[in-house]
């Protein structure tokens, strides 16, 4: 049987190179006259026969699959239905004699940074270090956050999971990348990046958009 990892390759030479072209070749020799040494997974007429097979059926199935109207149908409707812009509020009874760790974890839980009962805060650890960034007017690298992080966690954490919770802290306004690190909004205080940026740039103007539905709405109904 031939493996899985032959098949990229044999996928290319297949569409460049005739199939006439390798098999009109003398047995055992290259179309350039060069000896081929056999590979462990059979001869090279048998290579060709799986890669013509795949090629079959991508153009059998896949392809048309992918143009059928079906296809376009589902992919149009999930772009249709995808939001510009948005975000989770949630409300806490008011803070009272609560440590620093469990503010910042119920402001994140408050603006859909963490869930609820989460227990992969990352994103609460990033936010303690920007806080104390901002008292310094410091910047910090996606690579200089994560190495904070590790420092003082038991178990690790990938890099990748640091770089999408700080896109996410972006795209809500809370943060920003400045000479290549991240900071909170312009080193301003939280109250300011509520009023200033997530107020006025995104629960402002969601709230607006979903008044026009519930208008188009009644005039329907």
């Amino acid at each position: 049987m031939l493996r899985t990892s032959h098949f990229p390759i044999l996928l290319v030479e297949s569409r460049i190179t005739p199939v006439s072209c390798v098999l009109s070749s003398a047995p055992g020799h290259s179309a350039h006259g060069h000896k081929a040494h056999p590979t462990e997974d059979g001869s090279i007429a048998e290579m060709m026969d799986h890669a013509s097979a795949s090629l079959f059926f991508l153009s059998s199935f896949c392809i048309p699959f992918i143009k059928s109207a079906w296809f376009n149908y589902f992919v149009g409707k999930v772009f249709k239905d995808k939001p510009i812009a948005e975000i989770i509020l949630r409300k806490f009874e008011h803070p009272f004699n609560e440590n620093a760790d469990s503010l910042i974890r119920k402001f994140c839980i408050s603006i859909g940074l963490l869930q609820p009962g989460d227990s992969r805060d990352v994103v609460a650890d990033i936010f303690k270090l920007l806080l104390e960034g901002k008292k310094h007017r410091k910047v910090f690298s996606s690579k200089e956050i994560e190495e904070s992080i590790r420092s003082h966690r038991d178990s690790g954490v990938a890099s990748s999971n640091v770089r999408r919770q700080l896109l996410r802290m972006e795209r809500i306004g809370l943060v920003e990348k400045n000479n290549g690190g991240y900071r909170f909004k312009e080193f301003m205080s939280l109250n300011e990046i509520l009023n200033s940026q997530i107020l006025k740039f995104l629960i402002e103007p969601t709230f607006e958009r979903i008044r026009e539905y519930a208008d188009e709405i009644d005039k329907k109904h």
